[in-house]
């Protein structure tokens, strides 16, 4: 199946963040860029004039889990917000209701242009989320929460070590590679004080092992770095650095207080930092030092977080609030909307593993594309298509998706 994308405004993401009129061709699952001359041949021609074609956004930390929390954990800080509304939801979740909580969450996802995700789920039941992810169309590497010491969660989410550790290894090759590759399993450990060191060792060695990346929280509350440092004697970056578990290969989501070393820390071990600025403020946790972490090189990607603490999953709320929020810690134009729309793309491809299939419009990367309307009256003005894009559109603006070369919900 071919299907040319033409006149559109290609906002391609690639190396030199190339902006052209022109077409697309979508060649089964890959994109191909026509060169001008002979008639293309196609199986089906849609017209693009005055539209955005772009990469599918990537979102970076995600719990589809939580979507049916959304709206039930407000005003609360994030310590009482787990313990007294989501860790109590997510004990009480069944098979079927995560597969039903993961599908609402990936409708929401797809609808607002977001084609691909890393998710960390709940202790149980990891395996429906899954089957939602499959069967709903997106892109998606999935872990399984791992919580093995009490922190006040219910007794149904506290594990035993080594069975946690067994269970994500099940899931790991059960699913992995799924689908075409559309489908990965990382390790997922909730953050420190719900995790032994026995069990982040045993993450650590096994995300080696097998090549996957480990998705966690870190430093995102004072009261749960005041945690860490009672449970381990260091910060944590500190204490994650001295197990192993920081690399390339490593996710840290929200990051927000950072001593002295910690940028460095990020920095050496070429750790992503995914950014939810969107949950970051509801839950009063603070403004990441996102201006000073991209100047030193830390890799910035971006995630809604989960639906109970935004109470949304919009890429592009989450886009335009990033520069915002550093033009009030550091000024305007330290963080630009252009970065912003990298967080959103490729910096996401990069922080999933993905940067050498998705993430930009290039030829032979997966054809993970939207299509973005800005002729509505809240996107009028102005000539540069990434400040329209990023500033002014919303999440209701996205006509077309496709994944995989598929196109979903046509």
């Amino acid at each position: 199946m071919r299907t040319l994308l033409c006149n559109a405004t290609v906002i391609t993401q690639n190396a030199t963040r190339e902006i052209f009129r022109g077409d697309i061709v979508i060649d089964n699952d890959r994109i191909e860029i026509p060169e001008s001359g002979p008639v293309i041949q196609a199986d089906e021609v849609i017209d693009l004039t005055g539209k955005f074609l772009l990469p599918g956004f990537i979102q970076a930390h995600i719990h589809l889990c939580q979507t049916n929390l959304r709206n039930c954990a407000d005003d609360r800080e994030l310590l009482p917000w787990l313990r007294e509304v989501v860790w109590v939801g997510e004990a009480k979740h069944n098979r079927e209701t995560i597969y039903q909580t993961a599908r609402l969450a990936i409708d929401e996802l797809i609808a607002g242009g977001t084609t691909a995700i890393l998710t960390m789920e709940t202790v149980h039941y990891t395996a429906a989320a899954v089957e939602a992810v499959i069967d709903g169309g997106i892109r998606a590497i999935i872990g399984k929460t791992l919580m093995d010491v009490d922190a006040g969660q219910p007794a149904a989410l506290l594990e035993n070590s080594e069975e946690a550790l067994r269970e994500a290894d099940r899931l790991f090759d059960q699913f992995h590679g799924r689908e075409s590759g559309r489908i990965g399993i990382c390790y997922a450990p909730r953050f420190v004080p719900t995790c032994s060191e026995k069990l982040l060792r045993g993450v650590a060695a096994r995300a080696t092992e097998r090549n996957a990346i480990i998705h966690t929280h870190c430093s995102e509350n004072l009261g749960e770095i005041q945690l860490v440092r009672e449970q381990t004697g260091m910060d944590n970056l500190q204490y994650l650095s001295h197990l192993g578990l920081l690399s390339p290969r490593t996710g840290l989501a929200h990051c927000i207080h950072l001593i002295a070393g910690d940028t460095e820390i990020l920095r050496d071990h070429g750790v992503h930092l995914l950014h939810c600025p969107s949950s970051n403020l509801k839950l009063g946790s603070g403004i990441a030092p996102i201006a000073e972490l991209m100047a030193a090189g830390v890799n910035i990607a971006l995630g809604a977080d989960g639906a109970p603490c935004n109470n949304n999953l919009d890429g592009l709320h989450e886009a335009r609030l990033m520069p915002m929020l550093q033009a009030i810690r550091v000024g305007p134009g330290k963080v630009t909307a252009q970065h912003a729309l990298d967080a959103l793309t490729i910096n996401g491809a990069k922080a999933l593993g993905l940067s050498h299939e998705i993430g930009s419009i290039e030829p032979g990367k997966k054809a993970d594309l939207i299509v973005i309307n800005p002729n509505r009256p809240h996107a009028q003005g102005g000539d540069d298509p990434v400040s329209r894009l990023i500033y002014s559109c919303r999440a209701d603006d996205v006509e077309r998706v496709w994944i995989d070369g598929v196109e979903i919900g046509s």
